[in-house]
C-alpha cells in the first residue's frame, strides 16, 4: 500500500513552469504556458498558487538569521519545496531557508498578454503586452532594468534600499512610491502616480537630477526633458491598457495606431492624410476590427481589409 500523495499532478506541472520562468524562458516557452494556462480554471488555479508559493520562498530570504528555519534535506531541492509549499501558500503558510537574500531574475509578456508580477520584497511590476524586465535584488540595492516595452512599477517602502529603474539611459529611483515607464518611439515616458521619485539621464551628465511628483509626465529623449501635469483621469486612461483597454481623449489617430499595434498580430495602417484626426473613445485592445469600423464611421474613412492588416483611408 502507497502512502498519500503530496502533491498532485497540476502543482507539480505548475511548478515546473514556474522554476523555467525563473530560470528564464523563450518566446515558445511562454506562448506554451498560456495556452496551458487557458485550457482549464484549474491550471491557472495551480499555476497561481505555485507563483504565490515561489513568492512566499523569496520573501523568506529576507528574514534576519533568527528568525530562519534551515531545513535540513540532501535530497529535498527548491523545486519539490515550491510544490509542497503550493497549498500551504494558499492557506497563509509557507517555508523558510537560510539562503543568501539574493535573486536576479527576467519577467516577460507575450504578444496582447498583461502581466502582474510580485517582487519579493512587497513591490510589484505590471507589464503590459510584449514587455521585458530585468530584477536584481539584493541586501543592499533593488534594481530594475526595463529592457523593452512599458510598465507600472508599485514599490513597497524600504528606506535602506533605493528602488531604480533604468529603462536605456533614463534612471528612476523611488523609495514608495508608483509610476509608469514607457519604452517607445525614441523616447522615455515616465508617469508618477503616487509619491515621489528622482529622474537622471546617465548619457547626460550635465542634465540635473529631475525631483518628480504625483501627477508629473516627465518626457526624456536625446537630453531633453518635456515635464507636464497630468490629472487622474489623463492617468486612468494612459493606464487603461492594465485591463485591456485603449482610451483616447483628442490623441492623433497615428497614436491610436501604433498602440493598438503592439497588442496584435492584424495590424492597423492609415494613410499619412489622415495621421493627425484626433480619436476619443474607449476600445478593447485587442479589437483592432472594432475600433477600424468606429474610425471609419466617425471620419467617413474606406477601410480595406486582408487577414494580416487593416488599412486606413480617406473616402
Amino acid at each position: 500500500m502507497t502512502g498519500p500523495r503530496l502533491i498532485n499532478d497540476l502543482d507539480q506541472i505548475a511548478a515546473d513552469w514556474v522554476a523555467r520562468q525563473d530560470r528564464g524562458m523563450t518566446d515558445k516557452d511562454e506562448h506554451e504556458l498560456r495556452d496551458w494556462r487557458q485550457q482549464d480554471d484549474r491550471h491557472e488555479g495551480a499555476y497561481m498558487r505555485a507563483q504565490a508559493a515561489w513568492v512566499l520562498l523569496d520573501r523568506a530570504r529576507a528574514l534576519p538569521a533568527t528568525e530562519m528555519v534551515v531545513v535540513r534535506h540532501n535530497r529535498m531541492n527548491r523545486r519539490f519545496m515550491l510544490t509542497a509549499g503550493a497549498g500551504m501558500a494558499a492557506a497563509g503558510a509557507g517555508l523558510v531557508f537560510g539562503v543568501p537574500y539574493l535573486t536576479h531574475k527576467r519577467y516577460s509578456s507575450g504578444l496582447g498578454e498583461i502581466r502582474r508580477v510580485p517582487l519579493s520584497d512587497g513591490s510589484s511590476v505590471t507589464l503590459n503586452t510584449l514587455s521585458r524586465v530585468r530584477v536584481r535584488m539584493t541586501p543592499l540595492e533593488r534594481s530594475l532594468v526595463l529592457e523593452s516595452g512599458e510598465a507600472l512599477f508599485e514599490v513597497a517602502k524600504d528606506s535602506a534600499r533605493p528602488f531604480t529603474v533604468l529603462a536605456g539611459s533614463v534612471k528612476v529611483q523611488a523609495v514608495g512610491t508608483a509610476f509608469n515607464i514607457i519604452r517607445a518611439y525614441d523616447a522615455i515616458d515616465v508617469m508618477i502616480t503616487e509619491g515621489t521619485v528622482d529622474v537622471w539621464d546617465e548619457a547626460y551628465p550635465d542634465l540635473k537630477t529631475m525631483r518628480a511628483k504625483a501627477g508629473d509626465l516627465l518626457t526624456l529623449s536625446e537630453g531633453r526633458v518635456r515635464l507636464s501635469q497630468s490629472l487622474p483621469e489623463a492617468q486612468f486612461n494612459r493606464l487603461a491598457w492594465r485591463s485591456g483597454q485603449i482610451i483616447m481623449d483628442g490623441e492623433p489617430l497615428l497614436q491610436a495606431v501604433q498602440r493598438f499595434n503592439r497588442f496584435n498580430k492584424r495590424t492597423l495602417r492609415i494613410d499619412p492624410r489622415i495621421a493627425d484626426l484626433k480619436v476619443v473613445g474607449n476600445f478593447k485592445a485587442q479589437d483592432p476590427e472594432g475600433f477600424a469600423e468606429a474610425i471609419s464611421a466617425a471620419f467617413d474613412l474606406r477601410v480595406q481589409s486582408s487577414k494580416t492588416e487593416i488599412v486606413l483611408r480617406p473616402s
